[in-house]
């Protein structure tokens, strides 16, 4: 394996866990934030759909590089806490809405592919 491997390895197995958390709690707060604050994907030009992939599947993908983690229960409980924000949206002033629910799942599925085939080509 080269350098950026090694690196690349030693990175994920050992902060994956610990850069997925930070991720999913970058998540939530941006999620229940105001919008028009700083974590709301329209303030910084991007698509509020391709924000949800992306952050979505940051979070699945550095989870499950790690050769141990479960990545069933893993994607799970990722796609139910983002169902869980968009359900606490409104009480916060947001709205929650299916089709952010459908791009998290999309995400969630990017990341999950992505981590496997980041996952073999660290082992």
């Amino acid at each position: 394996m080269n350098k950026l491997g090694t690196l690349l390895r030693e990175l994920f197995f050992r902060y994956g866990h610990l850069l997925s958390a930070v991720s999913l709690l970058a998540i939530t707060v941006a999620s229940l934030s105001p919008r028009g604050t700083v974590g709301d994907p329209g303030t910084v030009g991007i698509s509020d759909y391709v924000a949800h992939i992306v952050a979505y599947a940051a979070v699945v993908l550095f989870a499950i590089v790690r050769p141990a983690a479960p990545l069933f229960w893993t994607a799970i409980a990722v796609l139910v806490w983002s169902c869980v924000i968009e359900l606490i949206q409104p009480l916060v002033g947001r709205s929650g809405n299916l089709h952010d629910v459908w791009a998290n799942a999309i995400g969630v599925f990017v990341g999950w592919i992505a981590g496997q085939m980041l996952r073999r080509f660290l082992s």
